[in-house]
């Protein structure tokens, strides 16, 4: 098999993958590309090899595109062995989950687990006159009732007007 044959099996096998686990519009590598380019910069800063590793996969694309669609391009050597490689490699890692997309999910995970851990430990503490408003009910039914009240004050008023 060349280069470019094993370029393509490699090229197939990630898209495959990445279909089953991003179904999009777009769906396989592109999909997987889209999610990393519509990640917000202060998520994926934390997330090493990020830009690297979607600049390979956006020129691998394009590479793979080329021999898709290019007339004549199956004969000259577009791609190397160590493409097909970085494709396999790169489909491990994702079957380990140590792309940059697990790698994301996991620190927005644990991201939220210690949020909730502090909001939780932190709520406990409040004693119950904290958590409670006049009447015993909680600050937002205590601020519904009085919209409420005045709504219907409001209300009353409007009435007695245009009775006059």
């Amino acid at each position: 098999m060349n280069s470019n044959e094993l370029f393509l099996e490699a090229y197939k096998e990630l898209d495959k993958l990445c279909k089953e686990i991003y179904p999009d519009e777009c769906s396989g590598v592109t999909s997987y590309i889209n999610y990393m380019k519509n990640t917000v910069s202060e998520k994926k800063n934390f997330i090493t090899g990020w830009d690297a590793d979607l600049k390979q996969l956006i020129r691998l694309r394009h590479i793979r595109n080329q021999l898709s669609h290019d007339i004549g391009t199956l004969n000259s050597d577009l791609c190397s062995k160590e493409d097909a490689n970085w494709l396999k490699q790169f489909k491990v890692r994702i079957l380990n989950s140590s792309d940059p997309l697990s790698m994301l999910k996991k620190a927005e995970k644990n991201h939220t687990k210690r949020t909730m851990s502090s909001w939780t430990e932190s709520s406990s503490k409040k004693s119950d006159r904290q958590k409670t408003n006049f009447f015993g009910f909680s600050k937002y039914i205590s601020i519904l009732l009085l919209l409420l009240v005045l709504f219907i004050f409001l209300l009353n008023l409007l009435t007695s007007v245009l009775n006059f």
